[in-house]
């Protein structure tokens, strides 16, 4: 699927067959999981005196951010291959 693609061209060669309405919400689902990693990384800081324990709240956002975007990522993937395979093509 990407063939002989740049870097910066990665994800529209990859993504170039899903659905125009998928295709924007991978990026909102990548800008979600960006922004509670941020969150987290500054929010759960060990000096700031609180308490932290691998069930509290920033942490379980970070990690519901980091894997709705592998989930969704390999969804709209899958979604573009299958298109680009049975695309239609009208008879002549």
């Amino acid at each position: 699927m990407v063939g002989n693609t740049r870097r910066r061209g990665f994800w529209k060669a990859v993504l170039k067959e899903a659905p125009e309405g998928f295709y924007y919400l991978f990026y909102v689902v990548f800008a979600y999981s960006w922004l509670t990693g941020i969150q987290g990384f500054f929010n759960g800081s060990p000096g700031s005196g609180q308490r932290s324990t691998p069930f509290s709240g920033p942490d379980w956002l970070g990690f519901s951010g980091v894997w709705m975007t592998f989930y969704y990522a390999s969804f709209v993937i899958l979604l573009s291959a299958r298109n680009l395979c049975f695309k239609y093509t009208p008879s002549r």
